[in-house]
C-alpha cells in the first residue's frame, strides 16, 4: 500500500498504461515457526519445479513450485499451479510436511487412490 501510494505521489506510475508481469519461482515450502515444521506455501498438491526438485530429500526449503501469478499494474489478477500427478512424489511431499499415514488416509485417501490409477498432468 505504501509503495503504491508513494509511486503515485512521485508520479512513477503512468495511469494510461497497462503493465503486466508474470510472477513465478515461488518457494514450495516455508518454515512455520509456530508449528516448528515445514508447511506448503500454496497447498500440498503443488508440483515441485523440475530445476530445484533435487533438493526435496536434502534441503526442501530450496525447492521452488510450479505456481504462478499474473499481476497488472501491481495488482494480482490471477494465478494457479501445476498439480502433482505422481503418487510417489505426492507421498514424498506429505512426508516432508510430516503428515502421518492415518491423517493422509483420512484426509487424502481418495486422492492417493486416484493417483495410483494415473492422472494426467493438470
Amino acid at each position: 500500500m505504501i509503495r503504491k501510494h508513494l509511486a503515485r505521489k512521485l508520479k512513477l506510475i503512468r495511469e494510461d498504461e497497462f503493465n503486466f508481469v508474470w510472477v513465478y519461482d515461488f518457494p514450495l515450502f516455508e518454515w512455520d515457526e509456530n508449528e516448528k515444521r515445514i508447511t506448503p506455501v500454496h497447498h500440498p498438491f503443488t508440483k515441485p519445479d523440475e530445476n530445484t526438485a533435487g533438493y526435496l530429500d536434502s534441503e526442501p526449503l530450496k525447492v521452488n513450485s510450479m505456481a504462478y501469478d499474473i499481476v497488472l499494474n501491481g495488482e494480482e489478477i490471477g494465478g494457479g499451479s501445476i498439480r502433482i500427478n505422481d503418487v510417489n512424489l505426492q507421498k514424498k511431499v506429505f512426508k516432508i510436511l510430516k503428515l502421518d499415514e492415518k491423517k493422509i488416509r483420512e484426509n487424502f485417501g481418495f486422492f492417493i487412490r486416484a493417483l495410483e490409477y494415473g492422472t494426467p498432468p493438470h
